[in-house]
């Protein structure tokens, strides 16, 4: 759903009576029974990567696959 930080999860989170909503979508919602927000910790959920910050360090223009065959090749993967 697109949150980068606890922020954002809390800032669409309603008190709802004795539930705490979390809008997801315009027409998509959680609701966490018998919950205020202020028991919700960041710990509690799983952020999407802000990838806005992230700087590329090398690229992948691979166009040929070199596959070690026992004798040659530049690719050799094992998974043990």
């Amino acid at each position: 759903y697109g949150f980068t930080s606890f922020e954002e999860v809390r800032a669409n989170m309603v008190q709802s009576g004795a539930n705490v909503r979390l809008n997801l979508s315009d027409n998509e919602f959680l609701v966490f029974a018998n919950k205020t927000i202020g028991e919700f910790t960041a710990s509690q959920f799983k952020m999407a990567v802000d990838r806005s910050a992230l700087e590329l360090t090398f690229s992948d223009e691979f166009n040929t696959l070199d596959l070690w065959n026992g004798s040659s090749g530049t690719w050799d993967s094992n998974f043990w």
